[in-house]
């Protein structure tokens, strides 16, 4: 890469991403994360080692590894080759060399093309002043039209103004039409995205301390609610661009849902299952339990239960 393409002396910042990304960092994590991002775009990939770790972040090395955990769980960096990585600044460094370019190539048509124009009416003027040299009177003649033509040569058409509007509205037009373009393949990028397994989602969710039950089915739903919200946000100007954002950003989607609503098993009251179920019939053998329609009466100081006379209108007293 050219000095002119270069793209390492400023660092795009996307806020949305970033702060999504850090929740769960401290602010010094915050800060070393800055400073190992800007070294790594500078420099590329930065060697897995404590002490050189340590040296650009300014942190201890018994909080480097726990730095490095937490870094590579976010998915801003992973680790290949004892080396660390980031697929996310690779997609942006890779997206600022692109629009620097193009910017690049614009400038240099639009000089050369105004070199090409000066250079055409020089030559012109020199022709020009070559087969114009006759006498002075001559000369004075064809250099001197009337006040009437002067005038029209100083007033230009109006419509050379709205072909220039025109053109420019064209432009407009075109650049908008591109960019809605853009924007509906980063949405359907999205829904077509290919989920990690459950198997490895689980495990990226434990590594986060993760506490909850991810089932296939809550993972499926998860997964159908993420594809249409990033979708929508693609289609904004918000897209998920690399596949590590993507899987960080549903780690962090699962993470922060609700879980679902356990439904409560029905219970009848007066089940004979029902430690508290009262009206049962008596079984004989069964102690603790009166039969309907008993009597209680008090007879020689002793409590007797006899059955109630239903055929009578008036029932026993107690």
């Amino acid at each position: 890469m050219s000095k002119q393409d270069d793209v390492s002396i400023w660092m795009p910042i996307y806020i949305g991403d970033i702060l999504a990304m850090t929740t769960r960092l401290t602010t010094e994590q915050v800060g070393g994360l800055y400073l190992l991002m800007m070294d790594y775009w500078k420099n590329g990939a930065i060697p897995n080692d404590t002490k050189i770790i340590g040296a650009i972040t300014g942190l201890s090395s018994s909080k480097v590894k726990a730095f490095i955990k937490t870094i590579t769980n976010i998915g801003i960096f992973s680790i290949e080759n004892d080396e660390l990585f980031s697929a996310y600044l690779d997609d942006k460094k890779s997206q600022a060399t692109d629009n620097k370019n193009s910017k690049s190539e614009k400038a240099q048509k639009a000089a050369q093309a105004r070199w090409n124009k000066a250079s055409s009416e020089n030559q012109q003027n020199e022709s020009a002043s070559i087969e114009h040299t006759p006498s002075n009177a001559q000369a004075m003649q064809t250099q001197c039209p009337s006040n009437a033509t002067n005038m029209l040569e100083q007033c230009p058409s109006t419509s050379t103004s709205s072909i220039n509007n025109t053109h420019t509205q064209q432009a407009y037009d075109s650049q908008n039409d591109k960019a809605e373009q853009i924007r509906l393949e980063r949405s359907q990028e999205i829904q077509d995205w290919q989920a990690p397994t459950l198997d490895l989602m689980r495990q990226e969710l434990s590594q986060a301390g993760f506490m909850g039950v991810l089932t296939e089915n809550i993972y499926q739903t998860h997964i159908k609610d993420f594809k249409a919200h990033y979708a929508e946000q693609a289609l904004v100007g918000k897209p998920l661009n690399t596949d590590s954002l993507r899987k960080s950003k549903l780690r962090l989607w699962i993470q922060s849902a609700k879980p679902p609503k356990q439904a409560k098993p029905n219970q009848k009251l007066g089940d004979p299952n029902d430690p508290l179920a009262v009206n049962q019939k008596w079984r004989p053998g069964e102690t603790g339990i009166v039969a309907p329609n008993t009597n209680f009466e008090f007879i020689d100081g002793q409590l007797v239960a006899t059955p109630l006379d239903t055929s009578s209108p008036v029932q026993g007293a107690w």
